[in-house]
């Protein structure tokens, strides 16, 4: 499989199909990967949006360590005063739980058989984050049961949730926060901030100080498919399609990107649950 993925990679970079693969992919990166800010920092909230800090950061279960230790350092800089990790047992996983077992500072983590669980392990037993700042929701299997769950708890436990902001695996941040965003009360708002921006280099290899990334498979699919469910056409997650999110306006270089890619990668584009 890698060597077919690679094969391709080189035949698409050598221009025998139009468009440059690594300004493609670095496009749908940049657009999936939302953020309401340009830092994550208290200054950066300060100007967008007039507060120092969140009620609540948000951080849905996936397959990358990477993004609950991204979350456990925005609670450490004080970005928000409580942190929340969101996840059942999903498609993800068995993925994540493989990647920390192979991590030497998860070495005296206790994790439990959830997404939400084994975040929360990371939480407190690595970053030591006290225990009465942590939530756990453990029972949502995809990311519109995330959200809705994340603020079914938080009503329960009467946390307050004026403010409340969202991370995930960047690749699903756009969506993730699309479907967030239909469950919250009026009166709250809902900050997007991708953990990280995935950029590949020239020869499609992953760019990222962060370590444990997708299988390039992995990568493609997921790329390939958000785009066709962020659209609202009869297929897509929109209005007129599934009607699991709202309207979603897809910039047409982000369009042209994806349609470069689907000449040859099609066949990922159906495949990510």
């Amino acid at each position: 499989m890698y060597h077919t993925i690679y094969t391709t990679l080189n035949y698409y970079a050598e221009g025998k199909v139009m468009g440059n693969v690594q300004k493609d992919i670095n496009n749908i990166c940049n657009f999936l990967a939302l953020r309401h800010l340009k830092t994550l920092s208290k200054k950066s909230l300060q100007d967008v949006f007039g507060i120092s800090k969140v009620d609540v950061l948000v951080v849905f279960g996936n397959d990358l360590p990477s993004v609950a230790e991204d979350g456990c350092r925005a609670y450490e800089i004080g970005i928000c005063d409580y942190i929340l990790m969101s996840g059942g047992v999903g498609h993800s996983t068995e993925t994540l739980k493989n990647k920390v077992k192979k991590i030497n500072k998860y070495k005296d983590c206790n994790f439990g058989e959830t997404e939400g669980e084994i975040y929360a392990e990371i939480a407190k037993t690595v970053f030591e984050i006290p225990k009465d700042k942590i939530l756990i929701e453990n029972n949502s299997t995809n990311c519109s049961e995330n959200g809705q769950f994340a603020i079914q708890l938080l009503q329960e436990q009467k946390i307050p949730h004026k403010t409340i902001m969202l991370m995930q695996d960047p690749t699903m941040q756009y969506r993730s926060y699309m479907s967030m965003n239909q469950f919250i009360p009026i009166s709250s708002t809902l900050i997007s901030y991708a953990p990280f921006i995935p950029r590949v280099d020239e020869n499609i290899e992953y760019m990222n100080k962060e370590k444990r990334l997708w299988t390039k498979e992995r990568f493609l699919e997921l790329l390939m498919g958000e785009i066709w469910r962020l659209r609202d056409d009869e297929n897509g997650y929109g209005p007129n399609g599934k009607n699991y999110i709202g309207h979603v306006n897809i910039p047409n270089h982000v369009e042209k990107s994806y349609e470069n890619i689907k000449r040859v990668y099609g066949k990922y584009s159906n495949r990510c649950n």
